[in-house]
């Protein structure tokens, strides 16, 4: 019975195949346990157009947002309201359509590897006393 070897070249395949298998679970499962995090995130509606956005980060930095009409383009980028780095984070949404938009939390020191999770928002008019 004669034994099968792998060649060089397939034995080579085989490694870069599976670092790269291994390289995208540690990004999966670095971004799931990121989008996981209590971000301490409140928003609150000004008017039915304006929403102000709270949250907290582990360390001092300074703190973004991301907006868009669709999930998949979460593009308009607005500052937070101090130019300071710091743990909390405020943001001023103008602009915001009456069918709701999706953001994206972010800060200066996010990973390049790091895939935020867009949530949506929109104004409710019964949470007005």
């Amino acid at each position: 019975m004669k034994q099968h070897q792998l060649k060089p070249r397939q034995l080579r395949i085989i490694i870069i195949i599976s670092l790269l298998i291994g390289l995208l679970l540690s990004i999966l499962i670095f971004n799931y346990t990121e989008n996981k995090k209590n971000n301490f995130l409140e928003i609150t509606f000004i008017q039915p157009h304006q929403a102000l956005i709270f949250w907290k980060t582990d360390h001092d930095t300074i703190g973004y947002i991301k907006t868009g009409t669709k999930k998949s383009n979460v593009t308009n980028r607005i500052e937070q309201t101090s130019s300071t780095p710091g743990e909390i984070h405020t943001v001023v949404v103008d602009g915001v359509p009456l069918e709701g938009i999706y953001i994206t939390l972010h800060n200066e020191s996010d990973s390049r590897f790091l895939w935020k999770k867009p949530l949506f928002i929109t104004f409710d008019p019964s949470t007005i006393e």
